[in-house]
């Protein structure tokens, strides 16, 4: 019995609870009632209580990782489920249709779930916010800023910074405010809210899957395409063939193996043999993670803790209340045969290597499964499978170390419009402050060093973009601005030059830009604090690599500055509010590079085809009436309208206490 079964009884008892799945974009609000009163009045879903089961109760493969205090897990397999997750991103949701579809549900579902479960626990809405995360908003700011921009200066800022906005997976998060009561028992509860609305919204792509996702309505051929595509990127990825791949060394599941086939909602390429079942259901469980205190106060080894896994490289950790308890991840739980699974990892517990803070969190996920048939380097088969990240709803704990500073600045709203009829996109999200602010943390903070997170170049060039945007806003004229690069420019070839007097210059430099309060000064900061570490002697390479990157990105701001100068008499002034309100779902919908699968579609069924002749039949009638109501009356009985008193739109600050969409 799977993590699904024990937590939520069957699946018939749940769908008795959430109702049948009524149309395509509509979920009942009294079903989400229903879901709501079960979770916070019975505190069962299917007769079973809401409590997270220990790994006794729970009939999976168990892998405990002992390790030492200063090692870190890797997911073996993260390149390989990001290549999955590439297809979801490209393939699943590749229109603007779609992707319209796809963000209506997912936030409208949350919205009114939270709206009702804020009502039926008396607390105020505004204490509970939804919001969207991760390189999708990232992609919203960069592409309307970038419209402001005269001709030449978007042309040379965009033609390097493209490649490192595209869109990504659906990443949200709940936050609630910390100050509030009962927080431990709302963020439960939540929790499980958030896993039982995507389990609501599953089912609403598994009885329309051509309604959301492009992929499903491509042809038999095209979707062969598409994995035959994914298997050559499985085969050519470094985690087979490089040495120094994880951790510095081979990759212990999967160097010098290949993949034979993939296997994906009935389809299978390469190799015709039996894996289309899904792999038994996985549980990772962390022996002895400490803090820095507990390392040095606890000496011996009875304090058996456990913590959770990630797809990426973080220090478990285990706080002082947690002691001698256990806290457990459960990969894969929903062991049912859809290709649509559902993930629910509790106590997300980490520490940031520079500042010690902590990130605390709950994470639920709607995965796209992808199966697989690997042969190792030995001969031997196993059967594989990896989840390409559709939604990501985590639900932040209070003893999260940004919480206050997070809720004290607020969120924004966001309004991409989605067509001409007015129809638009509304949601929340960090301010381009804090969007900056969190790359820098992930960047700075997460890692002793940048280059050990294995996508820094990403990320940094993505910062340098915003701080472009962060300049535009800060400092009043291009001459600043440019003046301000120029001067970058000399420290970094200073210090690539092992200039004497760099490391002077650069803290007298940081002086200046912290003075202004632009956000360059925090990677002058900790270009500092690298200096002074001696890991440009250290690590001279990677060292080598990290300038060279911030120097190329200081000659496009420079140009960039420059073009937009030469094409206007007076400097240009950022005006944040457009980054709000004034974007297209196009915004979004753009795949880096285009896409080649664009051709084949399945043939209309007869139902669409009916279907479709019923929505030609009602848009006609609808535009008929709408003739007939906006035909003149007759002259004599034409009365002169009066004159209005015009309105005055009044436009608020955003800020917490304003959350109300």
């Amino acid at each position: 019995m799977g993590l699904f079964e024990i937590i939520f009884g069957s699946d018939n008892q749940l769908k008795n609870i959430i109702g049948e799945v009524q149309a395509e974009g509509i979920i009942l609000e009294q079903d989400l009632q229903n879901v709501i009163n079960n979770i916070v009045y019975d505190k069962n879903i299917g007769g079973r209580n809401l409590e997270i089961p220990q790994s006794d109760d729970y009939n999976a493969e168990v892998i405990e990782n002992k390790k030492a205090e200063d090692d870190e897990y890797v997911d073996s397999a993260a390149e390989l489920k990001g290549l999955a997750t590439n297809v979801v991103v490209q393939q699943y949701l590749q229109t603007k249709d779609d992707i319209y579809k796809f963000m209506t549900l997912v936030l409208n579902t949350f919205d009114k779930a939270l709206k009702l479960y804020s009502k039926k626990k008396g607390i105020d809405e505004t204490d509970i916010v939804f919001i969207c995360k991760g390189g999708n908003v990232l992609k919203i700011v960069a592409n309307e800023f970038l419209i402001s921009l005269p001709g030449s200066a978007k042309k040379t800022i965009w033609s390097y910074y493209q490649e490192f906005f595209t869109r990504s997976d659906a990443d949200f998060g709940i936050y609630i405010n910390p100050k509030i009561n009962n927080f431990q028992e709302i963020q439960s509860e939540l929790t499980f809210l958030a896993f039982i609305l995507q389990y609501m919204i599953r089912e609403q792509f598994l009885k329309y899957p051509t309604y959301y996702f492009t992929y499903a309505r491509f042809n038999e051929e095209t979707q062969k395409q598409i994995l035959t595509q994914l298997l050559e990127d499985l085969n050519k990825a470094k985690a087979l063939s490089d040495p120094k791949a994880y951790k510095e060394g081979p990759n212990p599941d999967y160097f010098g193996g290949h993949f034979i086939n993939v296997f994906h909602n009935g389809i299978m390429v390469g190799e015709d043999l039996d894996n289309t079942a899904n792999p038994p259901d996985k549980f990772i469980q962390f022996s002895n993670p400490k803090t820095p205190e507990e390392i040095q106060n606890a000496k011996n080894e009875e304090n058996q803790t456990a913590t959770c896994s990630t797809t990426d490289a973080v220090k478990p950790i285990c706080p002082p209340n947690l002691k001698n308890k256990v806290t457990e991840t459960f990969d894969w739980p929903d062991s049912t045969d859809h290709y649509i699974t559902l993930n629910h990892n509790t106590a997300l517990d980490f520490c940031q290597e520079i500042n010690g803070d902590r990130r605390k969190f709950n994470l639920t996920r709607t995965k796209i499964n992808f199966n697989a048939m690997f042969v190792d380097k030995d001969g031997n088969q196993r059967e594989d499978h990896f989840g390409g990240e559709l939604i990501d709803v985590s639900v932040a704990h209070k003893l999260n170390s940004c919480i206050d500073q997070l809720w004290k600045a607020g969120f924004k709203k966001y309004e991409l419009k989605y067509n001409t009829k007015g129809d638009i996109l509304k949601f929340y999200a960090y301010s381009v402050g804090l969007l900056i602010e969190d790359l820098e943390e992930i960047i700075y903070v997460q890692r002793a060093l940048p280059w050990l997170d294995k996508k820094y170049e990403k990320r940094l060039n993505r910062s340098f973009y915003l701080y472009f945007l962060d300049m535009f806003e800060k400092l009043p004229t291009n001459n600043e601005r440019q003046e301000l690069i120029q001067n970058l420019q000399k420290i970094l070839v200073s210090i690539k030059n092992n200039d004497k007097n760099a490391l002077k210059d650069l803290k007298a430099f940081y002086q200046k830009c912290e003075k202004i309060d632009i956000h360059l000064k925090t990677f002058l900061k900790n270009l500092i604090r690298i200096m002074e570490g001696n890991h440009n002697i250290s690590e001279p390479d990677k060292f080598n690599r990290f300038i060279e990157l911030a120097s190329i990105n200081a000659d496009v701001l420079l140009q960039g500055f420059q073009n937009a100068q030469s094409e206007c008499k007076i400097n240009r002034k950022f005006d944040e509010k457009q980054i709000y309100s004034s974007g297209d779902v196009n915004s979004l919908s753009a795949v880096s590079g285009g896409n080649k699968y664009t051709g084949g579609y399945r043939k209309k069924t007869r139902r669409s085809k009916s279907r479709s002749r019923s929505r030609s039949r009602s848009r006609s009638r609808s535009r008929s009436r709408s003739r007939s109501r906006s035909s003149s009356p007759p002259k004599n009985k034409r009365k002169k309208s009066p004159k209005r008193k015009s309105k005055k739109t009044i436009t608020r600050k955003p800020s917490r206490k304003n959350h109300k969409k």
